[in-house]
């Protein structure tokens, strides 16, 4: 397992370990520096294949040489993710998040929108995450 798992992270592709330090917890993952959130099909086969084998790793017991967050564990047995579950794999961003959620937005002019700001092979990208995201501002509206 742990030559597969070389294999599925080669520094090439921009993926790379990464640890976060909590009180008491040293938790590890893996970031994939330069690639945007969105997927291309051949990710997408790439990921379910490795998933295949995790997943035979498991059924059969087997060791592997690899963490996994909270959330992909929720995944496996079947329970929601919530928001609280970013604090274990990014607490900087999930601090964000908390702000965000707890005061009125209203107050600042933060000017956020449905959309990410990605860097994507060399190239600036916007990536809307709902239609017409880059022009929708965020509000505490639902």
């Amino acid at each position: 397992m742990t030559t597969e798992r070389s294999k599925r992270y080669p520094p090439s592709h921009g993926i790379e370990p990464c640890t976060s330090c909590l009180p008491g917890r040293r938790i590890n993952h893996f970031t994939r520096k330069g690639i945007s959130l969105r997927l291309t099909i051949v990710w997408e086969q790439y990921d379910r294949n490795i998933g295949h084998i995790i997943a035979k790793a498991i059924f059969d017991n087997k060791y592997m040489d690899c963490y996994f967050t909270r959330s992909f564990y929720k995944h496996i047995l079947g329970v929601p993710v919530r928001y609280m579950d970013m604090e274990s794999v990014d607490s900087q961003f999930y601090k964000s998040l908390v702000m965000l959620l707890e005061n009125d937005i209203h107050e600042w002019d933060l000017g956020l929108t449905f959309s990410l700001d990605a860097f994507e092979f060399g190239e600036n990208k916007v990536i809307e995450l709902i239609p017409n995201g880059s022009t929708t501002i965020v509000t505490n509206d639902e």
